[in-house]
Formats: structure tokens, C-alpha cells, sequence
């Protein structure tokens, strides 16, 4: 049998486009957006206020493996089907007032920030290859990577789906 646990979606914080700012969402993760970085689906500029819905998935939590979508396989870099270990996901997803889907601006980035939890401390190297979902990809793709700071990872990304923080 299969089971499988929704992600709450609430609405985490209301941003204006022309300062950016930083969102702050559930066990000290943090989403911080750049000034004027935000497109609409059709890649224009947009002004309106961002509505950012964010969720961290705990990987010291059984819970994470019902809520995070697909499984912990993926495909890196050379397009080789691998399995991966979590330190972490986070979805983020931006919408206008009206629920229409925004992005980020090409050649820009915003910056996510998750915790390490302790008792996985000693698997949290310097640096760590990041992934997100596409499922038309057939799953987690390898892109970017993120680095240790203190008891956070810090990773840049250009466009948001779930953001996934894996070794292989």
C-alpha cells in the first residue's frame, strides 16, 4: 500500500516585489528574494504584491518521506540515474493576489537557507549538490549546490519547484 501525507500550504508572507525581502518559514528555514526579481508565467516583469508559500521538510522526520513528492532517486549531472540521501527539501511557490503562478527573473537568484538538524550533523559536508523536482523528468534533477554555514545550508537557485539538499 501507498501512503502519502500533504504538505501544508499556508500562505508564509505577503512581499513587495520592489524590496524583495526574506521569508522565514517553519524550523528556521528561510527563502530571501532579491529587489525587482520576480516574472509572471508569461516572463514579464511583475510589480504586484508576491505571495510566497514555504515549507521545510525535515529529514530527521519520518513524516519528510510521505511529503515529499516522487522518491530519493534522481538523475545528476551526466544524466546517470542515481539514489540519493536527503539532508533536507523545501517548496517554495510564488502566486500574484489573484493565484496566478510568478518566478523568478532570469539572471536572477534567491537564496534559501535550511537548517541541519543534529543527528545529521555528521553527514553534512561543506558543500552539498542540489536537486529539484520535475516530474515530466522523471524526478530530481541535479542542479547547483549548496554550502555549509554554521548549522545552516545556503544554496542560490534561479526558479522554484522542491529544492532537495542530497548526497549520492
Amino acid at each position: 500500500s501507498t501512503r502519502v501525507q500533504l504538505v501544508p500550504r499556508k500562505l508564509t508572507k505577503v512581499i513587495s516585489p520592489n524590496t524583495g525581502g526574506v521569508v522565514v518559514t517553519n524550523g528556521t528555514a528561510q527563502v530571501s528574494f532579491q529587489p525587482n526579481s520576480f516574472i509572471d508565467a508569461s516572463g514579464n516583469t511583475y510589480n504586484g504584491n508576491v505571495n510566497v508559500f514555504a515549507y521545510w521538510m525535515d529529514p530527521s522526520k519520518e513524516s519528510t518521506f510521505l511529503e515529499m513528492p516522487g522518491n530519493l532517486t534522481g538523475r545528476d549531472l551526466n544524466g546517470k540515474e542515481v539514489v540519493l540521501q536527503t539532508l533536507g527539501m523545501m517548496a517554495v511557490e510564488l502566486e500574484d493576489p489573484a493565484g496566478n503562478p510568478l518566478n523568478i527573473a532570469q539572471g536572477k537568484t534567491a537564496e534559501l537557507k535550511i537548517p541541519i538538524p543534529a543527528s545529521l550533523d555528521s553527514k553534512a559536508k561543506t558543500t552539498i549538490p542540489m536537486w529539484y523536482y520535475d516530474a515530466t523528468k522523471g524526478g530530481w534533477i541535479e542542479e547547483g549546490f549548496s554550502t555549509r554555514d554554521g548549522q545552516f545550508y545556503i544554496a542560490k537557485v534561479a526558479h522554484f519547484t522542491y529544492w532537495n539538499w542530497d548526497f549520492s
